[in-house]
């Protein structure tokens, strides 16, 4: 029975991404940048996940059916999503009154149509935030097991997004067009919540007793510390969205059309998020001290940012080469070579990231009895900074510092929250 759920989790991605690729197509056309409408999809979609997840999360989080729920979650995201085009095809006769008779200055403008996009995708993504909180309450049934189970539903979920954006792109988008593509993921999310339904009348009772005992961290836990875990966690989220509307403008001279240079950066991301995860579930148990792990992660993935920026001239200076000399001369083969130093450049980052959320769980789920409330929390903090960073490097970094002190920026970002948590650690530990 669990293995059907975790599997029904798996489509929830995967319809999940086939959204957010046709969401990125439909806002190119509004946009028309792909820098602009990258980072306006990132920020809207994850608006809505860190609002689902924190609210479900919170309303739900004693929940005696979380199945069911997550069930009917499912089903109220496909039938939005069948009325979505009108709502959508509203927006250019709004967007036009808007310039034609309010403004035209540029700013303003783009303000008005991050407003649009957050306002027509705010209902699916905030449905979809609820899902991993929920779904949590009923696989989760014990503290020393949390972050473990919060792990595999983390790495089913991005395996499904794996899965998702490549079939979105590379098949469906080509051989069935895209408002049949739209309806096909609507199909996933529509049995996926007749399946549920239909599981939740055969399974007992989620019934978790209160209990008092918090788990005990190897830090003393108060709310200062706690409040500025959450902070420094958020701004590790913002890091990791900001790579990801880097990495896209980086590739788009090598992969060429904007939106398969999008899928194939997301693909790459929900690789290493998926592995990265994965190996928390395989390892995680054996780890005594999640904070120092995290701290040693942000500053890995820092050093890791910065030397990428020496490994990006390089690829450029192989592709420039091999070309010149005519030496891949196939298609194939040169996309193929494109796509290998993808993976080797963005692989390692992802992976620390996927291996950071599941962990940092470790840290923050103190209580049984509020692990749907926790988990939801811990999602909303985390979309919280990957919303500034989409909107950040996607409108404001790139264009003012450029590309490569951007990356720089953000890689400083990373190593402070490791070199904050580690001073923090030490005077917990031997000073105080």
């Amino acid at each position: 029975m669990n293995l059907i759920i975790y599997l029904l989790f798996l489509l929830s991605g995967a319809a999940s991404l086939i959204y957010q690729i046709l969401w990125m197509r439909d806002l190119g056309l509004v946009f028309g940048n792909t820098t602009y409408a990258t980072g306006t999809v990132l920020a809207a979609f994850m608006g809505g996940l860190g609002f689902g997840a924190y609210f479900l999360g919170k309303i739900y989080n004693n929940v005696k059916n979380p199945v069911k729920i997550y069930a009917i979650l499912e089903l109220i995201i496909g039938i939005y999503i069948l009325v979505y085009p009108f709502l959508f095809n509203m927006c250019f006769p709004l967007y036009s009154y808007f310039y034609n008779n309010i403004s035209s200055n540029f700013f303003l403008i783009t303000l008005f149509r991050l407003f649009l996009s957050f306002a027509i995708l705010f209902i699916p993504t905030f449905m979809m935030g609820g899902t991993l909180p929920i779904l949590s309450k009923y696989f989760i049934g014990n503290l020393e097991s949390a972050s473990l189970k919060l792990g595999i539903l983390y790495a089913a979920n991005t395996l499904g997004a794996c899965i998702g954006s490549s079939i979105c792109s590379f098949l469906l988008i080509g051989s069935i067009g895209t408002n049949n593509t739209r309806y096909f993921a609507v199909l996933i999310n529509i049995l996926i919540g007749i399946t549920g339904l239909y599981l939740s009348t055969k399974l007992p009772p989620n019934s978790v007793t209160q209990n008092e005992n918090f788990k005990q961290n190897n830090y003393i836990s108060d709310n200062a510390i706690d409040i500025l875990l959450l902070i420094l966690f958020s701004i590790s989220g913002l890091t990791s969205f900001g790579y990801e509307v880097i990495w896209t403008r980086l590739f788009i001279p090598f992969l060429g059309t904007s939106i398969y240079s999008f899928t194939l950066i997301l693909l790459t991301v929900l690789i290493g998020i998926t592995i990265g995860s994965y190996i928390y579930r395989l390892i995680g148990n054996k780890i005594k001290d999640a904070l120092i792990i995290f701290c040693i992660l942000e500053l890995c993935i820092g050093l890791l940012a910065v030397f990428n920026i020496k490994i990006c001239g390089g690829l450029d200076d192989l592709y420039f080469y091999l070309t010149k000399n005519n030496l891949i001369s196939s298609w194939l083969i040169s996309k193929s070579i494109i796509l290998v130093s993808l993976f080797l450049f963005m692989l390692p980052i992802t992976i620390l990231f996927g291996f950071i959320f599941p962990l940092f769980g470790n840290i923050i789920i103190k209580k049984l009895n509020n692990v749907s409330a926790d988990i939801g929390k811990l999602y909303a903090i985390n979309t919280i900074g990957n919303i500034f960073g989409s909107i950040f490097c996607g409108f404001i970094s790139i264009q003012f510092f450029g590309l490569i002190n951007t990356i720089i920026i953000l890689a400083a970002l990373n190593m402070s929250i490791g070199i904050i948590i580690l001073v923090k650690y030490f005077r917990l530990n031997f000073l105080d």
